[in-house]
């Protein structure tokens, strides 16, 4: 995650690239998980959203899940569910 509002996503055996995406306007990402083929990510502005794996491209987001930001981010094994923490201790 980076200031600029991009994440890339490495495959650690031969050190590329296998996706990346970005987003403007949305603050900071602040976490990361990769599920499916999907980027989902925590952001400063209190959003999580969800990047195509293979394009970048946001899919969906969900608004006002943390007001001070989201701090974590864990997808589930089964990959069904997934839970965040907040900057303030909110839920």
């Amino acid at each position: 995650c980076s200031v600029d509002g991009s994440m890339v996503v490495w495959d650690l055996t031969d050190y590329h690239i296998l996706c990346s995406g970005k987003c403007r306007d949305g603050g900071i990402p602040t976490c990361i998980s990769y599920a499916f083929d999907c980027i989902i990510s925590g952001w400063t502005d209190g959003k999580v959203r969800c990047f195509d794996g293979e394009t970048g491209e946001m899919l969906w987001d969900i608004s006002d899940v943390h007001k001070g930001g989201v701090t974590a981010l864990q997808v589930s094994y089964n990959q069904r569910f997934m839970i965040t923490g907040g900057e303030n201790g909110d839920g």
